[in-house]
This record gives structure tokens, sequence and C-alpha cells, in this order.
């Protein structure tokens, strides 16, 4: 009789388990602040270079997350020949896309796709993108431009001998 009572338990428990459901996430790798190089970074650079971070996870409402997963998920990339010089990386599934710092959207082979102003907002609001930038450069941001400073921007100041982090990783969770 015990061992049929344990069974139904341990049956019950591994049905319980795998009823959980798995949280959704949204990978977010940036370069902070303003970085001047000679040459256009790549998306899969940003990727490549996410590996060697631990992610920090920060919590956002459902209709933030469905705005940024319908924003990553419909792009339709057409051909172009520039480079992107992404600053952004962002993966959901196996969605992956990078935007540059004037919130044009590629991906790994430099297409491009129409941008969404107030997801990239959004996007950069919540993985807390924006507080590496003085408010003097943010005023050049087209997000900035048309719906203002977050409420909860801080500017990430540089003190002397500390290093500022170059690579940051989020993971926002619904």
């Amino acid at each position: 009789m015990d061992y049929i009572k344990h069974l139904t338990i341990f049956i019950l428990l591994i049905f319980a388990l795998s009823c959980v459901n798995k949280q959704k996430k949204i990978l977010i790798v940036y370069l902070t602040g303003d970085v001047e190089i000679e040459s256009p970074i790549s998306c899969d650079d940003i990727e490549k270079s996410q590996y060697s971070k631990t992610a920090k996870s920060l919590k956002i409402s459902h209709e933030d997350f469905f705005l940024l997963n319908s924003f990553v998920k419909r792009q339709k990339m057409i051909n172009n020949n520039s480079d992107c010089d992404a600053r952004i990386y962002i993966k959901i599934d196996s969605s992956k896309i990078c935007i540059n710092e004037n919130n044009c959207v590629c991906n790994n082979t430099n297409q491009i796709s129409d941008e969404d102003f107030e997801a990239i907002y959004i996007l950069k609001c919540r993985s807390g993108y924006y507080n590496y930038f003085t408010k003097d450069k943010l005023v050049l941001d087209l997000g900035i431009k048309k719906f203002g400073i977050p409420k909860d921007y801080k500017y990430h100041i540089g003190y002397p001998n500390i290093k500022r982090e170059e690579i940051v990783k989020i993971e926002l969770i619904e």
C-alpha cells in the first residue's frame, strides 16, 4: 500500500514539475556608452562577446515583453550592402537581431529591416542602455526625441581607477 502511495505522489510530482511554465526571456547584450571605432562592429561580434559575461536578470511587464517579442520576431530583412555597426544584440528563442546607434535594425549578414522607434526605445529603457550616456548625448537619440528621457534614467559616472563595463548582458524576464 505504501508503495502505491509513494508511486502516486512521485507521478503527481513529475506531472506538476512538467507543467511549470518555462520563464520567457529576452537576451540583450550591448556596448556601453559612446563607442568610437575605425571599423564597424558586426552583429556576430557582439553575439560572440556575450559568452564571457554573466547575465543580470530584470523583470518586465507582460505588455513590454509582448511588444519586444513581436518586434524581434516580425523583422523582415532586406538585402543591403552597407555595414550595420551594431551596438545592441537581442535574442528571443531562435530569433536574433542587432540595432546600431542610429536605431537601424540588422542581422548577422547585414540585412537591414524597418525600425520601430517605440520598441527600440522600450528595449533601451528596460535594459538600462540609456544609463551609459550623458544627457547631452541622449538628446541625439531618436527615441529620446520622440518619447523623452526615461523616468528611471541615472547616468553611470565613470570613476578614476575603476573601469566601467564595456559590455553589458541582460535577460529581460516576463
